[in-house]
This record gives structure tokens, sequence and C-alpha cells, in this order.
């Protein structure tokens, strides 16, 4: 991709719509404040079923995709009693609850995803987790943005936005439960006119980086090779933004076309663009489905500020790359989605009265989870939690 002005003009041309499914995108942006699809979009032929939190996630097929955006700790969150050290069990006992096969990760420190993975969760552990270590269920893979490293070092830079000195940042990591899912796979690139080197981005104080993950299913799970990236994009900035939707393509598009074997692509994450913006409709128009928008079940915001709830907005996704028109097709009579919500976690002082329990209870079949009038949340975002049945292609292990 070639630097400079005229690249980047060209880059954010607006390409041809394939003429029917391009058609039906621009037809579901006018539409999109109404749960109903329109019948000639992709997403009605992406079946859609409602069905409870346990059978959701009980087949051999399925897979459970969670992105959270966990927030970076702020010297200024402790005002309000909602410093990492006051959210972090909340945090590890959600995912300990919930279980997501894959969990995409956004303003994930690197010691956050140590605290996370290391220390013991509290209180009693789901049916499947057999250890108080979320580290002996999941791996985790996830490049620091500003410079491609894995582990820390002293010669980090530091953190520019929560300027107190912190030498880490965010991470985009990707978790997987390594009891059902193997990874043969992994690969990161930057939101940049380089997106090879490391640290780059779209003239940010930042690095914006995709890390990515390709899965298969382990012994009795029946997933074929499946890939799995988790980003973050800029913020209040569209240019930045149309820039970035289209180095994802680019990536996407390659990728396809070099790993035949694989047969879906995932990218989720912070995406900082509403329904009907211009970046939602980009990346409508090159080539990929939001899952939540699949299951016919549209939610109104996936952010909780803590300090300013007219701020709040949709912004979290969970996209499927359909690709050309006929790659469309093909991934429509496969992907069923069986289930999408989103999970506000409570925290720090919550009303005792309610539990972990009563918060899973509340999450409706296929729609939003209800808040929890009164409580304080793990991080100003929501989880975007996707329950999905994969093409059944068994792949021995080797």
């Amino acid at each position: 991709m070639s630097a400079g002005g005229s690249g980047r003009m060209s880059i954010l041309r607006m390409r041809k719509l394939p003429s029917l499914i391009g058609a039906a995108m621009i037809l579901l942006l006018t539409t999109f404040r109404k749960a109903s699809i329109p019948p000639t979009d992709i997403r009605t032929k992406i079946t859609a079923n409602s069905t409870s939190a346990t059978s959701a996630h009980s087949s051999a097929s399925s897979l459970r995709v969670m992105s959270w955006n966990l927030r970076v700790p702020f010297p200024i969150d402790a005002a309000v009693n909602r410093s990492w050290a006051e959210r972090r069990d909340s945090i590890s006992l959600a995912i300990a609850t919930l279980l997501p096969d894959v969990l995409l990760l956004q303003e994930d420190c690197y010691f956050m995803n140590n605290d996370l993975l290391h220390a013991p969760v509290p209180g009693p552990l789901s049916g499947t987790l057999h250890s108080p270590y979320l580290s002996e269920h999941y791996k985790r893979y996830g490049r620091y943005n500003r410079n491609g490293e894995s582990k820390p070092s002293p010669t980090w830079p530091e953190n520019p936005f929560t300027r107190d000195g912190m030498r880490d940042g965010e991470h985009n990591s990707i978790w997987w439960n390594a009891h059902r899912l193997v990874s043969v796979g992994t690969s990161s690139f930057w939101l940049s006119d380089t997106p090879d080197v490391a640290g780059t981005s779209f003239d940010e104080v930042t690095g914006r980086i995709v890390n990515c993950v390709t899965l298969r299913g382990k012994e009795q799970v029946s997933m074929s090779p499946t890939r799995i990236c988790s980003t973050h994009f800029p913020a209040d900035n569209v240019t930045r933004q149309l820039l970035s939707t289209a180095v994802i393509e680019e990536d996407f598009s390659k990728y396809t076309k070099t790993h035949p074997d694989v047969q879906y692509s995932f990218i989720g994450g912070d995406f900082n663009s509403i329904p009907g913006s211009e970046t939602y409709n980009d990346m409508l128009v090159r080539g990929f489905v939001s899952l939540h928008g699949a299951s016919g079940h549209i939610d109104v915001v996936t952010t909780c500020d803590w300090f300013n709830s007219s701020n709040n907005a949709f912004i979290d996704y969970v996209w499927v790359y359909a690709g050309d028109a006929s790659r469309q097709q093909q991934q429509a009579t496969r992907l069923r989605v069986k289930r999408s919500s989103l999970v506000n976690v409570p925290c720090c002082g919550s009303d005792p009265s309610t539990s972990y329990s009563d918060l899973i209870t509340q999450i409706d079949p296929g729609t939003t989870s209800r808040r929890i009038a009164g409580n304080r949340a793990a991080s100003d975002h929501l989880a975007v939690l996707i329950d999905l049945d994969l093409p059944v292609c068994r792949i021995s292990e080797s």
C-alpha cells in the first residue's frame, strides 16, 4: 500500500457495490433502527435461531465468541471505585462463567492479561471449568500495539493515554479454549500505510494492531480451520477509520485466497463507529457482515460510560468476512447465528443481592442483556457475546 495523500484518496474512493448484494446492504442502512432485516439482505440467509444460553453452547459444532473492551486503567478510575484491582475479580468471574471458546480483548495491557490468567477465579466454578486458574483453560496470543513485542520490557514506551508513567498498553489479545481448540497459526498487522511495520498507525500517537489466530477443533469438536482477529479502531476520525477498513479488507482478501482450507474469517473489537455510519457502511461494502445484525436482533448500545451516559453508543462488533458474492452465498448456507447478546458485568460495590447467576438469567435469548439498576459495571463497554454453529467438518488431530 502506497503512502501519501494520493494513495490515501484512492483507498477512500467507494468501490462499486456488487449488483444485488450491494443494493441490499444500502437498503439495510436506511432501516437499521428496526430489528427486522430486509428480505433481500445477505443477513437473512444466515440462519438466526434464538436458544437458551446452555443449549447454544453445547453442541460439538458450536463456537462461542466474546469480544470485550476491558478499559485500560486510568488514574481517574480509582476515584469512582473502578480501579483495575477493584474490577479484576468481576472480569475473571465473568469469563469463567460465560466460558467463551474465543475471547477477543481490547484495551488489555499485558499485566491485565497476566492477572486474569494467573490469579484464581473468585467464587464457584462453572461445571466445565476444573481449575480456578484461567491459564489452565485458555491459551493466549497478543502482541503489543506499540512495538509488536509479546513480553514486557523496561524499554517499552510510556502509555500516551494514561499519562501515569505506565510502560504497557493495548495488546488486542485473543484467548481460546485449549480444551476445545488448537491454534494452527498466528499473525499480526497494523492499521497503517505499512501494515507489516510494527507500531505504526495512520498518524496517531499509538500503534493500531490487528492480532489474528487460526483455530481448528480438537478431538470431538467439529470445526474447520477458522481465523479470528481482534482490533480497536481509531476514535473520532472517520478518515483514519476508512483507511483502516481498506487495510483489513486487503489482508482478509489475500488470506482467503492463500488459505483455501480456512472456512471462516472473523474480526471483532471496538470499531468506534455506530450502525449506519460511514465506517460501518464501508465495512459492509467491503464484504463484512455484523453477526449482531445477522442474528436479527439489534441492540441499542455496547458502551456504559462511567462519567457521561449520553456518550453511550453501539460501537463493538463481531464481523464475518463474506468477501465476493460467491463466497457470501457459501457463508450464508453454512453459518448459523444461534444467539447474540450483550453482557453488562457488575462489580465494585454493586448490589450484593444481585448474584452473577442472576445476571446470566437476565440475558434474554437473542436479545440484549438488561441493565442491572444501581450496579457499577466492570468496564465501560459491555461484552458482545455471539453463539455460532459452524459447518461440521471433522479434522483429525495430528
